[in-house]
């Protein structure tokens, strides 16, 4: 089964990156002072969350209200699984630094990922009433909206962030996005292309204009785009393993093999990619021996995933081994929930490996 790239897990996972790269500026020689946004870091980063948190407090009483401030409680509240108080920080801290990019980032991860979109779009329309004439704000209101399906607010929060941007990308991306969304795509080509005569080597606006090049049927003029966005990107495994979505989706399994190629060599091993990898050679019958191998590495990294256990299950299937591949489906029926969004679907799949294994005489 293919899956999208990450979103079972959400804490401190979200913010991993961000993490990585956050600095805490320190007081200079001589200064005698505790440092509390200092030691609210280290207190996360050593899993002391109620001790952030108080750190964070104490930086708020100095008058230190910064967006690192407030993306460190923000981490703290999520590692406890509190994702209204995390969004709440989120939003204060673009209430005081509303251009953030890592406040932006966080906040459109944690409330996808916990399905608090809503939320975030308070906590954005808050921080708009102190900052009105922000494009970065109004992007992320449109994003918001149309995540959330209102379509005709997001058009015309994105109309008013495009006639600010001077040359800002972003929100000529998230126009761009909403016409895919609405299966406008040559509205949505327009719009990249638009964006790209102002900043012609922005990956996001390449990836959108290969979205809907490809959408409608322009498959080398969308490969041109889609591999620019890839070579031009911060993060090729990211791109990489986007492009590779879009071209499945689009029923491109080849393309989207290379691809999902290109990710899991551009960066760490991710289960979602080993598996996603091994579905699209399963689908297209090719190099089974290899998509075998790298749904058991997928499996043993999220051994409870139903998911990667179905595509392991389906490859060995492919190979001509059914009953292993019930046997494998029957451990993913005991992960999925009685309820859950697979359930079905692992039955069909359990009743079909059977009967093949049955008609076989394969015990």
């Amino acid at each position: 089964m293919s899956c999208e790239p990450a979103g079972r897990r959400a804490g401190l996972m979200v913010c991993g990156a961000i993490l990585a790269v956050f600095v805490v500026q320190r007081p200079q020689c001589g200064e005698h002072r505790y440092d509390h946004p200092q030691l609210a870091l280290e207190a996360l980063q050593v899993g002391r969350y109620d001790q952030a948190l108080l750190e964070v407090r104490r930086s708020l009483r100095e008058g230190a209200d910064t967006p690192g401030v407030r993306l460190i409680a923000a981490m703290a509240h999520l590692a406890e699984d509190r994702v209204e108080e995390a969004v709440t920080e989120l939003g204060a801290g673009l209430a005081v630094a509303p251009d953030d990019s890592r406040l932006h980032q966080t906040l459109r991860e944690v409330s996808l990922q916990a399905r608090r979109v809503g939320l975030a779009d308070t906590v954005l329309q808050g921080a708009l009433r102190r900052h009105p004439e922000s494009t970065a704000l109004l992007t992320a209101l449109g994003w918001a909206a149309t995540e959330q399906g209102q379509d005709q607010r997001a058009a015309e929060l994105l109309a008013r962030a495009v006639e600010r941007s001077a040359g800002d990308p972003a929100p000529r991306v998230e126009l761009a996005r909403l016409h895919l969304s609405q299966e406008r795509f040559g509205a949505a080509v327009e719009v990249a292309q638009e964006g790209l005569r102002a900043t012609p080597d922005d990956p996001h606006l390449l990836l959108v204009l290969g979205e809907g090049q490809l959408r409608l049927g322009r498959l080398a003029e969308a490969d041109t785009a889609l591999a620019q966005a890839v070579h031009l990107g911060d993060s090729e495994e990211v791109l990489a393993g986007r492009v590779a979505q879009l071209y499945y989706d689009a029923g491109h399994r080849r393309q989207a093999i290379r691809y999902y190629e290109a990710a899991l060599a551009a960066g760490p091993q991710r289960p979602s990619v080993l598996n996603n990898l091994a579905w699209s050679m399963a689908e297209e019958g090719v190099r089974l021996d290899e998509a075998l191998e790298l749904a058991s590495r997928a499996v043993k990294l999220d051994p409870d995933n139903p998911v990667f256990l179905d595509t392991y299950a389906e490859v060995n299937f492919r190979l001509g081994r059914p009953a292993r591949a019930a046997a494998v489906i029957r451990r993913a029926l005991d992960a999925e929930p009685v309820d859950g969004e697979h359930r079905l679907y692992l039955e069909q799949q359990l009743a079909r490996f059977t009967g093949i294994a049955a008609a076989a005489g394969d015990r």
